[in-house]
């Protein structure tokens, strides 16, 4: 318990997400409440940039400050690396966390709308969201993979005919595809809203299997990893 105090006063002490990008992501969920409760918009739609930014966020890079000793102090005090980074990556996806909870909080104060912040697909979405930018930024600089997702994303978008509009039908599509599957990682906002469960297994699985991958593969590249001279003394 005194290490999980510890690391909750540490990374609120020195947080992995910048304070600009925290309240840009609470400035968008403050402002979609207010369109949500105006009936300008609804929940998917506020949700859109809320991810976009979340993707972002969840990309704060963990090996450079590693590199440069940022986490010493946690170190030295016996937590093991695998410990430490499980410990950031929560405080990476806290604040977009936080704020998508916000929203599903606003979704529900309003008696006519659909519950889609809290559809399975918008589970899925933010979970994908939190994980592989997170994972694949771990030895890169930070925004590293979301600026990889958001070239991937325009290439995607370039390459299929139809943009936008065939990446969210292939999701929706009741036969699983290799565009529809693309679009689980490269479109993760098509998800919002939808029935995670009502959707292809075909489809869903190798987005999820390369999550699930990219964390382990996360997980595992401490053993790699160069820890700072100071610390290993």
């Amino acid at each position: 318990m005194a290490t999980i105090r510890f690391l909750v006063a540490f990374f609120r002490a020195a947080p992995p997400v910048t304070r600009p990008m925290v309240l840009c992501l609470w400035g968008t969920a403050v402002v979609g409440g207010v369109a949500m409760f105006a009936g300008v918009a609804g929940a998917a739609t506020v949700l859109t940039p809320l991810l976009v930014l979340h993707i972002f966020a969840a990309s704060s890079g963990f090996g450079l400050a590693l590199r440069r000793g940022h986490y010493d102090l946690v170190l030295s005090r016996g937590i093991g690396l695998a410990g430490l980074m499980t410990a950031h990556w929560m405080a990476s996806i806290a604040p977009g966390l936080g704020a998508w909870i916000a929203v599903a909080v606003f979704e529900r104060l309003l008696p006519a709308a659909d519950p889609a912040a809290a559809a399975s697909g918008t589970v899925l979405a933010f979970l994908l969201a939190s994980s592989l930018p997170w994972a694949l930024t771990t030895p890169l600089p930070r925004f590293g993979a979301a600026i990889g997702w958001l070239v991937l994303l325009v290439t995607s978008l370039a390459m299929v005919p139809s943009g936008q509009l065939q990446l969210a039908d292939a999701l929706r599509n009741p036969r699983p595809n290799a565009i529809g599957a693309l679009a689980v990682v490269t479109y993760p906002m098509g998800l919002l809203g939808l029935d995670a469960w009502q959707l292809p297994a075909g489809t869903v699985s190798p987005g999820l299997a390369c999550a699930i991958a990219s964390m382990l593969g996360a997980l595992a590249w401490h053993r790699r990893a160069e820890v700072p001279l100071e610390t290993a003394a």
